[in-house]
């Protein structure tokens, strides 16, 4: 799953302002894997072959893997062997138009499919569970065949707060279970039909740096927050259970790197590169962004982000991704479901790390005449 910010009909990466971590320049960071590719699933013309950078999701040792000019979702057995598909065109239950995104909570496998507005939700051995119409935000995350977890944003002034909606997919009958964020309660948000108030207000402070993800496997969600001074700063990342309570927080503390207006140029065709694979995905026209204002705010923080991705592993783990020193290779940190700090990864930015685990890592990326590529590293520490 990645960082996004919710905007109607549309997911774009976050622009996170921050410092950015040198390499083995965290605190505990100082056991390195090495990554050898064993697996590759994209060939030009075989069974395999795909037609986008697809979305994919692991779960019970099958890939899942998203095809929307197909409407079809491809299944990988870890070896890259075909191993069938999920669905079929249609509007009817168990068929799609343009699957776009998954979702995972280790049970079931839900599925954004655009074209029909709708979320459709399997069991892990690939049998049909649920089918709901969605037209509003973006999914998150699910809770089992019924319930789906959905972020939404809120801003007042200079103040924003991130709210936790809960959908159930039967009645579509929803209610904000807590927001994170430093704003006062009571605040509405409008919720499919209706209006729901907040049940529970976090003061946690809440701005375009953090980070918030679901982590459905564990049923939690993930903050990831950050505190730094020119030179010098540090991060945190805090647990939080579904009623809001914080269970547990780390914090790590980084040091930053110049700017340059190469580093600039780079973490600008990333930005542009991931927003319209993400559109892609989504069956959506390609638009571009105001390259003015991310220059101009990189340049105001003399620094680029620390903490560029937030990505939840399929065993437990958790993966963040550092900016470095190095314009050709990004910066992956593993970290155990409470937080302690496994070792890191140098991934090349030219391929999109998707879902990973203790052992095993897999990006998404194009190869010889642009063939979209699906790459699987083992991590050998």
């Amino acid at each position: 799953m990645k960082c996004y910010r919710v905007q109607p009909g549309l997911v774009v990466a976050s622009v996170l302002l921050a410092c950015v971590a040198s390499p083995a320049m965290v605190e505990g960071q100082d056991r390195k894997g090495t990554l050898s590719a064993v697996v590759t699933i994209g060939s030009m013309d075989g069974p395999d072959a795909l037609t986008v950078v697809p979305a994919l999701t692991i779960v019970d040792g099958f890939i899942w893997v998203t095809q929307p000019e197909e409407s079809a979702v491809k299944l990988f057995s870890l070896n890259g062997a075909p191993a069938g598909e999920i669905g079929r065109r249609g509007n009817g239950p168990g068929e799609f138009q343009a699957p776009s995104t998954l979702m995972s909570d280790g049970e079931h496998v839900g599925i954004r499919d655009t074209g029909a507005g709708r979320i459709t939700v399997y069991n892990r051995d690939g049998s049909f569970a649920w089918s709901a119409r969605t037209e509003r935000g973006y999914p998150a995350g699910i809770l089992g065949p019924g319930t789906w977890w959905e972020t939404s944003i809120v801003a007042s002034g200079t103040e924003r707060i991130a709210n936790i909606v809960v959908t159930d997919l039967e009645t579509e009958a929803s209610q904000v279970a807590f927001s994170i964020g430093s704003l006062p309660p009571p605040v509405v948000v409008s919720v499919g039909t209706g209006a729901t108030s907040f049940r529970r207000t976090i003061p946690q402070p809440f701005d375009d740096s953090d980070l918030f993800m679901v982590d459905s496997r564990n049923r939690r969600f993930v903050l990831v927050k950050r505190d730094e001074t020119v030179g010098q700063g540090q991060w945190s990342v805090l647990l939080i259970n579904p009623v809001g309570d914080t269970i547990a927080t780390r914090t790590y503390r980084t040091r930053s790197i110049p700017l340059t207006e190469q580093r600039v140029d780079a973490f600008v065709a990333e930005l542009i590169d991931g927003i319209h694979d993400r559109q892609r995905q989504n069956g959506l026209a390609l638009s571009s962004i105001d390259e003015a204002n991310v220059r101009g705010q990189l340049r105001r923080n003399r620094s680029l982000p620390a903490i560029r991705d937030v990505l939840m592993g399929y065993d437990s783990t958790m993966w963040l991704r550092l900016w470095t020193e190095r314009e050709d290779s990004a910066q992956w940190i593993g970290l155990r479901d409470q937080g302690d700090i496994i070792g890191y990864v140098h991934v090349s930015t030219a391929e999109r790390v998707v879902a990973a685990s203790m052992d095993m890592l897999w990006t998404t990326h194009r190869g010889e005449l642009d063939t979209p590529r699906i790459t699987g590293y083992e991590i050998q520490w």
